[in-house]
């Protein structure tokens, strides 16, 4: 259903990948979806797997990564990792996120 949902109606993409239903699956396939404001939309998802969280901790748009960064179910070692991001804020987001956890950075 969620296939045919993204085929007929392209443009409800970020609706999809909204809801709190969708599969794994649709949402692996909208992790790599065009439109940045789909695939932070995935980033925020809770239920996202440690793949496809590793995925989006590499996507190209900064949103995303910080996305990952705000996610409370991004486990911590693929949050450390963010303190490289070439971006200043996703890094200060990480820091703060650290911060608020109880770790040293």
């Amino acid at each position: 259903m969620w296939l045919d949902v993204i085929e007929r109606y392209p443009e409800m993409r970020w609706w999809v990948a909204q809801n709190k239903t969708v599969p794994m699956s649709i949402l692996e396939l909208l992790s790599t979806d065009p439109d940045v404001s789909v695939r932070e939309m995935v980033a925020a998802k809770r239920k996202l797997t440690r793949e496809l969280m590793e995925r989006l901790v590499r996507d190209p748009e900064d949103s995303v990564r910080l996305r990952i960064a705000y996610n409370r179910s991004t486990p911590l070692d693929i949050v450390r990792g963010l303190l490289s991001d070439p971006v200043p804020f996703v890094v200060e987001r990480v820091k703060s996120r650290l911060e608020w956890m109880g770790e040293t950075v």
